[in-house]
């Protein structure tokens, strides 16, 4: 059940009631209430509706003195110096006997409605019983009957159904411990391409500074076979020294 706020007039139609039913409970301190724009609004949690013959009896009745008595201090206090309260108040009064009147109405035309539609149902089932009584009767044979075929066909489907689900289950299990083998294998197969990578690294260092080595070699034995192709055309000028000598046991000449 919610509580909230709403007019005095509001109120009695959402609590099934007479306005001067609330304006009781407001005097008697059972409602809270609080003036809104100049309007008188109560703070109500809504209940289960009432029986149509309380609604009835509270709007035909008359109204109460002391709702009236509040519309009354409502209006005066709303109000300017000049307005006539007396006449508000008949006005706000008339207006509310004739919601009232017409909230009362609505319920008895509502509630005609309701019995007419139960004697009819009643008198169409009370018509149609008996058939279908019978109708259920056979229903009731065919329904054993189809039921037992039916849980017996389920029974059979549900052990097909465990023993699918046990064989998934088992490959499942098959697939899952294969693809961890064979994300193992990939591991392995990383690191070894990576040692690999690795290793042809260093190679082609070593490659290149080999490389590097022979061409300084090329140079050298290129330069000095041409120092010693230019010594062997100048000829020996002066006695060659120690120094001379062992570079040219060394080369060769």
């Amino acid at each position: 059940m919610a509580s909230i706020w709403q007019t005095v007039e509001q109120a009695a139609v959402t609590l099934k009631i007479s306005t001067r039913t609330i304006a009781r409970r407001i005097a008697k301190g059972e409602l809270e209430s609080r003036l809104n724009a100049g309007r008188r609004e109560v703070f109500i949690t809504v209940p289960e509706a009432p029986s149509v013959d309380a609604t009835i009896e509270g709007e035909l009745t008359e109204p109460d003195p002391v709702y009236e008595q509040t519309v009354r201090h409502t209006v005066a206090a709303n109000a300017g110096p000049d307005a006539d309260v007396e006449m508000g108040t008949a006005l706000i009064l008339a207006e509310d006997r004739a919601r009232r009147a017409e909230m009362a109405i609505t319920v008895i035309q509502q509630s005609t409605q309701i019995v007419r539609e139960e004697v009819y149902r009643a008198r169409s089932a009370a018509r149609w019983g008996w058939g279908i009584v019978a109708a259920m009767a056979a229903g009731v044979i065919v329904a054993v009957g189809w039921t037992t075929t039916t849980v017996t066909r389920s029974q059979q489907q549900t052990e097909s159904l465990r023993d699918k689900i046990t064989i998934a289950n088992d490959t499942s299990e098959k697939l899952t411990h294969e693809r961890r083998e064979l994300l193992t294998q990939l591991s392995r197969a990383r690191e070894s391409t990576s040692r690999i990578e690795g290793q042809i690294d260093e190679l082609r260092a070593e490659a290149e500074t080999a490389k590097a080595q022979l061409t300084a070699a090329k140079d050298v034995v290129a330069r000095e076979n041409g120092a010693r192709e230019a010594a062997l055309k100048m000829g020996p000028t002066t006695r060659p020294g120690l120094a001379q000598r062992l570079a040219n046991a060394v080369i060769g000449d």
